[in-house]
């Protein structure tokens, strides 16, 4: 099922789904300049990330990965991960989420 649904529920970022199925969620999320998303993870879904605008940080279990526009990294399920904007311009990413259960309370608390 293709979606196009904007959400802006977490601080300093916005997300809008492309695509979301039973194990497959396509979604495009904007952080603002020296802004990070929170630590999470995610118990049932791999996470592969490609930044299309700017700059991220990506830190996986306390590993800083730097990816520029046209770069990806993969998050395994079971890890934590938090993204950051070092950057001075909005950071852009495209996120695919796969996996048996890809909602957003696929949480690790």
């Amino acid at each position: 099922m293709y979606a196009e649904t904007l959400s802006a529920d977490r601080q300093n970022t916005l997300s809008c789904n492309l695509f979301v199925d039973d194990r497959s969620r396509v979604s495009v999320t904007t952080v603002d300049p020296e802004q990070e998303v929170q630590t999470t993870c995610h118990i049932h879904a791999s996470k592969q990330i490609t930044v299309l605008d700017g700059y991220a940080e990506v830190d996986i279990e306390h590993t800083r990965i730097k990816l520029f526009e046209g770069q990806s990294a993969h998050i395994p399920n079971g890890t934590a991960h938090k993204i950051m904007n070092l950057g001075k311009i909005p950071l852009k990413y495209v996120e695919i989420r796969t996996g048996p259960y890809v909602k957003d309370d696929d949480l690790l608390s």
